[in-house]
């Protein structure tokens, strides 16, 4: 019995999304360099950023976390 994935449509299938990223990353490749490039310019600015969004998230989730464990409560035992 022969498996699905030696079809020749399979084959052809991963040669095009393989061919679609390495062709993308071909053709955008210069503006990668330019993000990486402004990146590391950036770097310690770029950190902050990351941290503080971090950090939002974070109390996001803390937020999310308490209102669904107050759901799951009993009315008698929510606070007023």
């Amino acid at each position: 019995m022969k498996s699905a994935g030696s079809s020749p449509l399979m084959l052809m299938a991963r040669f095009f999304w393989a061919g679609t990223y390495l062709g993308s990353g071909y053709i955008f490749s210069g503006q990668i360099e330019f993000i990486a490039l402004k990146s590391q310019q950036l770097g310690g600015r770029l950190m902050v950023l990351r941290c503080l969004l971090s950090l939002l998230y974070w109390l996001q989730f803390v937020a999310r976390q308490r209102f669904l464990r107050e759901l799951r409560m009993p009315a008698s035992a929510r606070k007023s």
